[in-house]
């Protein structure tokens, strides 16, 4: 599978007047990427797309409840999903989380998100 290669933004990737495209791994840390940057009930295509960024942005957080729902994110991009390293901080009213995830095929994305 293959699909647009985005920036920081979310823009469509043009590389000498061509669309760029992602395939494989690098897609897949894309796609993550693409829902944990999504609350839920954002998309209204799919209301259950994205994360609870209410879990996440908690004053009073919950670390097990932050992982269990980037989780979940992920699990929705593939069943098999786990995490290797998970590291969360806050500085602020940001949080940022950098994570480390394999599934079954053995592929790994590694992931740094902050939300504010």
């Amino acid at each position: 599978m293959k699909d647009y290669a985005l920036d920081k933004n979310g823009d469509i990737v043009l590389f000498q007047n061509d669309i760029e495209w992602k395939t494989g791994v690098p897609l897949t840390a894309q796609t993550i990427q693409h829902r944990l940057g999504t609350n839920t009930g954002e998309w209204f295509l799919d209301k259950d797309y994205g994360i609870d960024f209410g879990v996440i942005l908690r004053k009073k957080q919950n670390i097990e409840q932050v992982k269990s729902e980037i989780l979940r994110a992920l699990r929705e991009v593939d069943d098999s999903y786990y995490f290797t390293s998970f590291v969360s901080d806050v500085e602020g009213r940001a949080q940022t989380i950098r994570f480390t995830a394999a599934n079954a095929r053995g592929e790994t994305v590694e992931i740094n998100r902050t939300w504010e």
